[in-house]
Formats: C-alpha cells, sequence, structure tokens
C-alpha cells in the first residue's frame, strides 16, 4: 500500500475511531461520576459514607441531642459533625428574600468550591453559585445578612456549587440560637472496615424517627432520573459507536481492496502471499485504529468534562463545572472492543475480497 493509501486509511480510520470512543467513554464516565461517593462533595455536600437529617420537626432539639449521644457511643464511626440550617434574610436585586445557611465547622467536613474556599471562620460565608448570581456577588465582597432586627456583616470566601434547595444555600460558621434550627443534617464517616450497609444494619433501630441515608443512596435519589437517563445513553451510544466503527472501516477496506487491487496483484506476482498482503491492511489498521483511540480517549477525558460542565451550566442546575470521576476499567474495555472490531472487520473484508491476480488484471 503506497503513501496515499496509507494517508487515506490513516485519515478516515482515526476520525471513525476517535469519535467512537468519545462516544462511548463520555457518558460512561458521566453515569460514574454521578454514581460516585466523591460527586457529593462537588454538589454541596461533604465527602462522607452517610447522611442522617432531622427535618422540620416537634422536639428537634432532643432528637438531635439523642442521635449525638448514640453517635458518641458507636464505636465504628470515625468521625462525624452535625449542621444547622438557619433562614436568614438578604437584600438582593427585587428587595428582602430568603437565605438558607448550614451553620457549622467546615475545617473537618470542607466543600469544594470553584473559587475560593470553605469558611474556616466566623464572618465568612460561602455561596453556591446559583446564589452568587443571583446576589451579583464574587469571592472578597460583603454580604449582609439579617435575623428579625439582628444584621450581621459576612464576607464571601467562596463559591460552591449546589443542586441541593433548589441550589440556592450558602455555609457559615454563625452562631445560633437552637430556637432558630429549621433542621439537622449529620455527615457520618466510618471506619474503613465497616460500610453504610452494615451500619444501618445494626444501627438503624436506633434512628427510627430520622432519616438515615447512604452517600451513594443519596446521590442515587438527588439524580435518580438523570442517572437512569444516562444509564440508557450509555448502553446507546456504545451500541452505536460500536455498529458505526464496524460499518466505516468495513466500507473503507473495501474501497481500498478495490482501489489498490493492481498494486495488491502486482505484489503477489512478485513474491507475496496473500497473508502478507493481508497482514499490510491489518497492521496499517490496527495502527490507526490505536491512534484514534488514544485521541478519542484523551479528548473525552480532557474536554469531555468541559462540555458536559458547559451544558449543566447552561441548564441552570446549580453546577459550573464539572470533573469526572473516571472509571479506568471502561478505558481499557471500550478501547479493547474497538479494536476487535477494527481487527476482526479488517480481516473478514481482507479475506472475503477478490483474489489478487495479475493475469486477471492483465485481462481486464
Amino acid at each position: 500500500m503506497g503513501f496515499d493509501g496509507f494517508y487515506y486509511v490513516f485519515v478516515n480510520n482515526t476520525g471513525v475511531f476517535l469519535l467512537a470512543t468519545v462516544i462511548m467513554i463520555v457518558p460512561i464516565n458521566l453515569l460514574n461520576t454521578l454514581q460516585s461517593p466523591k460527586f457529593s462533595s462537588n454538589i454541596g455536600s461533604p465527602q462522607c459514607d452517610i447522611q442522617m437529617g432531622i427535618q422540620f420537626t416537634d422536639g428537634i432539639q432532643e432528637k438531635f441531642q439523642k442521635v449525638q449521644n448514640n453517635l458518641d457511643d458507636i464505636t465504628e464511626v470515625s468521625n462525624y459533625y452535625a449542621y444547622a440550617t438557619i433562614k436568614y434574610e438578604v437584600y438582593g436585586a427585587e428587595g428582602k428574600e430568603s437565605l438558607l445557611v448550614a451553620c457549622g465547622d467546615y475545617k473537618l467536613f470542607p466543600i469544594i468550591c470553584i473559587d475560593g474556599k470553605s469558611p474556616t471562620r466566623p464572618g465568612e460565608i460561602a455561596l453556591s453559585e446559583l446564589n452568587a448570581k443571583k446576589l451579583n456577588l464574587k469571592v472578597g465582597d460583603g454580604l449582609a445578612i439579617y435575623k428579625g432586627q439582628k444584621k450581621q456583616e459576612l464576607t464571601v470566601c467562596g463559591i460552591y456549587q449546589d443542586v441541593t434547595a433548589g441550589g440556592y444555600t450558602a455555609k457559615t460558621q454563625l452562631h445560633y440560637e437552637a430556637s432558630e434550627v429549621l433542621s439537622y443534617t449529620f455527615f457520618v464517616r466510618l471506619n474503613d472496615d465497616f460500610n453504610a450497609d452494615a451500619f444501618i444494619d445494626k444501627y438503624g433501630g436506633r434512628f427510627s424517627f430520622i432519616k438515615v441515608v447512604p452517600m451513594d443512596e443519596y446521590l442515587t435519589q438527588t439524580f435518580g432520573n438523570l442517572i437512569s437517563t444516562f444509564y440508557s445513553v450509555a448502553w446507546i451510544s456504545s451500541i452505536v459507536a460500536i455498529f458505526m466503527s464496524g460499518f466505516m472501516i468495513a466500507l473503507f477496506i473495501k474501497l481500498k481492496t478495490v482501489k489498490e487491487y493492481s498494486k495488491c496483484a502486482i505484489l503477489k506476482a512478485i513474491g507475496f502471499t496473500r497473508k502478507e498482503i493481508s497482514r499490510q491492511y491489518l497492521l496499517q489498521s490496527t495502527l490507526t485504529a490505536c491512534i484514534g483511540i488514544i485521541l478519542g480517549a484523551l479528548i473525552a477525558i480532557f474536554l469531555g468534562e468541559h462540555l458536559i460542565g458547559t451544558m449543566l451550566s447552561l441548564m441552570g442546575v446549580g453546577l459550573a463545572e464539572f470533573q469526572f470521576v473516571v472509571n479506568w476499567l471502561s478505558l481499557l474495555i471500550c478501547p479493547g472492543i474497538l479494536l476487535i472490531v477494527s481487527f476482526v472487520i479488517t480481516w473478514h473484508c481482507q479475506s472475503s475480497a477478490k483474489e489478487f491476480n495479475i493475469i486477471d488484471l492483465t485481462n481486464e
């Protein structure tokens, strides 16, 4: 196969396998990210094993104390912290409006900010990305919050992503009165040899009056419909990528075989066997497929998350940046499947092609 033939196969096969790799890996990595407990720290919740919520109930302080006492006695609990949700008021573009603030110490359970940092001392407040846009604030700006006639001046120390409470939340270390608490949220980390399911089986009866949710289940509840949709998308896109790459490489090889029939017939006439000629097609097809797959994987990992982040930001769901939790197994399986497709289709097309014969070529 001459340079022009190699260039033809290189450009077309590389492009096809690059595209196929991208449309296989991006949905799989997106699905893996939405299901990963690590993703919780990117959506306004600290990374932990279990989340426990006491929501808008009578006797909230007594229940809070009971949960705290129980967690102190459980040896399988590595550490925990409870954050109180308080409703304050701020002045925005449309006048006075409510602001839900999670108050507590964020040193042990920090949040990941897309700009700035978690609040580490009194007088600092971190705003969700949607709240920062709504109030037209950035890191370093001042924010006055009100509880009745009481006013407190705070400094915006960070902006984070959040999808809870409609995406409009804030976090700080403000002192609060017990009577002001709307809800408590416990974030619990377990010892390495103890998991969330075992915790619920063993201690769930102690917390029957509150909601105890493993973090992976919390993510499933939060993104349930989205996860279901992308699960289907991942399967469909993988099937489309396999069929597309198989069809296109079959078409390219068939066309190249016809176009280069005379060259292959001459090579056979001077001593090259059919297997040796086919081996050239297999080698070059595999090489170009590998290059396309490698480029596609890099694009899927480094540009795919920027594309998804932009889409989610435009949707206004509270996510401005998106970082994949990469499923490294998919980076082995998907390329492996595409390489097998490339090899099998190329071999089949070559083995079923018309026998290269210099005499037939001369008669033609």
